[in-house]
């Protein structure tokens, strides 16, 4: 005889089986509460570094914001900023130091197309690339990484490339937006900066003679003497006077004038360091700052410009001229009237240089004439 067995002990319960799956289910609802609080929060830090991108209106403290700061908030262990190198050429009054930045590089980029490990320059999410480890310097224990395009009128101007030792910190199947959204507001501060540091050099900028003007110069005035007072070093001021300028618009017209100033300016430039601060300060009247030049080596410096451009012929359009200097020096010892404040000790600077002039001027003019303060 058969017998079947109808004991049911070892089947789970109804009552279990939904135990089960409400545990299932409830951890399910966890999970996704947890990852919603961390994008929450993923979203509040990107929100807030967004907001300090956008606080940065010039370039040093958006290079320092988009390298040092992003590392450090984001907790990134490589972090490499590539840029176009004609995005620097804005900055020519301002140059920016880069060696200052170890994390930023430049390249003309379309020379360049190994640097992008998508050819369409679009986001890139996963393992480190070959092509470009050599060249922006990967790590070799980078695991993941992450390439983000940084693009400003429809033109690629840089990337940004993040790298870990961990291989799902930058996996393929991430999500990019919080990414995407950075990428493109950075973008956008960059292409502000540059807008800003252009408005600003129509400001600074003599537009005859493509020097400084005499607001620009004012503003180097003071800085230079607070740091010449501060550092108690010399700072040597030279105004320079085109003798009879007004007999060259007179006689030949105020073309010809115009073409003088701006010979006069390409002329001088080459004899001075990047240091050293030109400007047109007023009609045919240039002023120069010599930060860390005392008396002496002013006087050397202002015998030469006078030397070069008196033995220089000038061609100013159909007119072959020679041109002839008067030309005034001024400097500050670096430890003179420790109580006058910055402000007066600039005055005073200027007023003796531009008094040396007409000193030099009723001597006989094509001269130098000095005074130590």
């Amino acid at each position: 005889m058969t017998y079947f067995n109808n004991n049911n002990s070892n089947k789970p319960s109804l009552k279990t089986v939904s135990e089960r799956k409400y545990n299932e289910l409830k951890q399910q609802f966890d999970d996704l509460i947890h990852n919603a609080r961390l994008n929450e929060q993923l979203f509040k830090r990107f929100s807030e570094f967004e907001s300090h991108l956008m606080e940065s209106n010039d370039l040093k403290s958006l290079l320092t914001a988009m390298t040092t700061e992003f590392a450090d908030y984001f907790e990134i262990p490589f972090l490499k900023l590539v840029l176009e190198k004609d995005i620097f050429t804005h900055w020519h009054l301002a140059p920016v130091n880069l060696e200052q930045y170890k994390d930023v590089l430049t390249y003309t980029l379309c020379d360049y197309p190994e640097l992008l490990v998508n050819a369409n320059g679009s986001l890139y999410m996963g393992a480190t690339p070959k092509k470009i480890s050599r060249e922006i310097h990967i790590p070799i224990n980078t695991l993941s990484f992450a390439q983000l395009p940084l693009v400003r009128n429809k033109k690629l101007i840089g990337m940004l490339n993040l790298g870990s030792p961990d291989p799902n910190r930058f996996r393929p199947d991430m999500g990019t937006d919080f990414l995407e959204r950075l990428t493109m507001i950075a973008s956008l501060c960059f292409e502000n900066a540059c807008n800003m540091e252009q408005v600003r050099q129509l400001s600074l900028v003599d537009g005859l003679t493509q020097v400084c003007n005499r607001r620009a110069f004012d503003e180097a005035l003071i800085q230079e003497t607070s740091s010449a007072m501060r550092y108690q070093r010399h700072l040597a001021c030279l105004f320079i006077d085109i003798d009879h300028f007004k007999k060259i618009n007179d006689h030949f017209g105020h073309q010809v004038g115009d073409e003088a100033l701006k010979q006069l300016a390409n002329c001088v430039k080459p004899l001075l360091r990047r240091s050293d601060h030109i400007a047109r300060y007023g009609g045919e009247e240039f002023a120069i700052l010599l930060p860390e030049t005392d008396l002496s080596g002013a006087n050397i410096i202002a015998e030469r410009i006078r030397e070069t451009v008196a033995n220089q012929e000038f061609q100013l359009l159909d007119q072959a001229l020679k041109i002839t200097l008067s030309v005034g020096v001024a400097c500050l010892d670096g430890s003179c009237d420790g109580g006058t404040n910055i402000e007066t000790l600039a005055q005073i600077l200027v007023k003796d240089a531009d008094e040396q002039v007409y000193i030099a001027k009723k001597s006989g003019r094509n001269r130098v004439c000095s005074r130590q303060r």
